[in-house]
């Protein structure tokens, strides 16, 4: 892995296949190889990636802009971007008036969902809400509860909580549970269609990332691999090996991908480090730790989130400096 660039004072970043976009006072859009294309006087509070378009606001509940071909493009008109899914290839965002917009991927008004607050998790025509220990999944249309459950009656325990993303693959819902009292905890599968509970995996789960048809989570020194065409899951022991160049993984916030490889933030006394695993030959294929200096406002000195964009690894720290890699 080498160091392209460090870049001080990044708020907000994203990355595409032909742009870098990095804003602190005013707005910057990069080329791939880090040429400065074009400087935007506006300081930018939310940027995403919408397919091979980046929008941008200056102020969550402001007009949204669309940056393409280095240039920032006309108003959408206002909504709130701070919250929003992205469902195949549309957005659905929060406007002025507490309706949910569905934007086709143009970014074209399609329809307007009056259905009060913003969902938990939302997935082509219904969405989640997870009200006091429970889950319920209403039907976009009509808002009509589809089928509900306690989280009591998918786990036993005493104080049961839902933590880390919900994951929607193949007709089916993935939620992790855990007991904040005990030592129960279990990801479960649920056919959003019938509310049928169609599989309990006891012992995983965590932030839950899907790739390929397998769902990943990671934490501390163990990695495990739920696939979900056979049910099974696949665990990963790498204490010895992170245990001798004192790294821990954070529970969320890492990368897996179809190759078999972990880009891993670090947790504990590692928080200001990141590395790559290579999950099927089990070795430690690189790790970097950065200086994170201690001010009025960065008392945390971690690493805040990295992100992979092809053959560019991005690491942001709390301190707001961003580090390019380049895997070699």
């Amino acid at each position: 892995m080498k160091l392209l660039r460090t870049i001080a004072n990044v708020m907000k970043y994203c990355a595409t296949e032909e742009y870098i976009i990095l804003s602190d006072d005013y707005t910057y859009i990069y080329d791939i190889n880090l040429d400065l294309l074009k400087e935007i006087k506006k300081r930018c509070s939310i940027l995403i990636q919408f397919n091979k378009t980046i929008l941008f606001q200056e102020q969550n509940g402001e007009s949204i802009f669309k940056i393409e071909k280095s240039t920032l493009k006309e108003k959408i008109g206002k909504y709130f971007l701070s919250q929003y899914f992205i469902v195949g290839d549309n957005l659905f965002v929060l406007n002025e008036n507490d309706s949910i917009i569905e934007f086709d991927s143009n970014l074209n008004e399609l329809k307007k969902y009056t259905i009060g607050r913003f969902p938990k998790f939302l997935f082509f025509n219904k969405f989640i809400r997870t009200p006091n220990g429970k889950i319920i999944c209403y039907d976009l249309y009509s808002n009509s509860i589809l089928w509900e459950y306690n989280f009591s009656d998918l786990l036993n325990g005493i104080e049961i909580k839902q933590i880390g993303e919900f994951i929607f693959n193949d007709d089916k819902i993935y939620f992790y549970l855990y007991d904040d009292r005990g030592s129960y905890r279990s990801t479960i599968c649920i056919d959003v269609n019938t509310g049928e509970i169609l599989h309990k995996y006891g012992n995983f789960g965590g932030d839950l990332y899907l790739f390929e048809k397998k769902i990943g989570v990671a934490a501390y020194n163990t990695i495990q691999i739920l696939d979900t065409l056979t049910n099974q899951v696949e665990e990963y022991d790498f204490s010895e090996i992170l245990a001798e160049h004192k790294l821990e993984i954070r529970w969320n916030g890492n990368i897996f991908t179809e190759e078999g490889l972990l880009y891993f933030i670090g947790t504990g006394g590692a928080k200001n480090k990141v590395g790559l695993l290579n999950l099927k030959t089990q070795e430690l294929l690189w790790h970097a730790s950065f200086d994170i200096p201690e001010t009025e406002y960065n008392i945390n000195q971690q690493v805040s989130n990295i992100k992979l964009q092809e053959n560019k690894f991005y690491v942001h720290c709390s301190d707001n400096t961003l580090h390019i890699f380049e895997n070699e």
